[in-house]
């Protein structure tokens, strides 16, 4: 049978990681793992010029995840001093240029933006607008160097 599904598909790379993709939500292992095949998946569609919306789609989830997860091990790291926001800049420093793109080269407003981001993150699993609208947020005031967020 995988024979058959691989023989009918195109690009065996693409397939490959969304093979592994699949497998991996199946077992329910770790959103690290996921996040890294999501990253590779995204490497490798920039590298091959895959359509625009496919590459977004997938990096938004990939930041989701990473971000979703920096909060979680965020609230058992980091006392209470520290400042928690500034831990999480470094959860979208892998897309960081391909975000800054989107919002200053290819004019998206910041509302389409936080739309987009909810479609794309809610196509691979439930999730919670206003959480996705506040990762947004935080992007943005890395992106916009705004260090007053809270």
């Amino acid at each position: 049978m995988a024979f058959l599904l691989l023989h009918n598909y195109t690009d065996f790379i693409e397939y490959i990681y969304l093979y592994l993709l699949k497998q991996n939500q199946k077992s329910k292992n770790s959103d690290h793992r996921t996040a890294n095949i999501i990253n590779n998946l995204v490497f490798y569609y920039k590298k091959t010029n895959k359509n625009k919306n496919v590459i977004r789609k997938y990096t938004n989830y990939s930041t989701y995840l990473s971000v979703a997860q920096g909060i979680h091990s965020a609230a058992f790291l980091y006392s209470g001093k520290e400042n928690i926001i500034d831990r999480l800049f470094i959860y979208f420093n892998y897309h960081l240029e391909y975000y800054e793109n989107m919002l200053f080269i290819d004019n998206v407003s910041r509302s389409l933006f936080k739309n987009l981001f909810y479609e794309d993150v809610n196509s691979f699993e439930d999730t919670d607008k206003n959480f996705c609208d506040d990762i947004c947020e935080l992007l943005f005031a890395q992106i916009y160097n705004n260090k007053n967020i809270t």
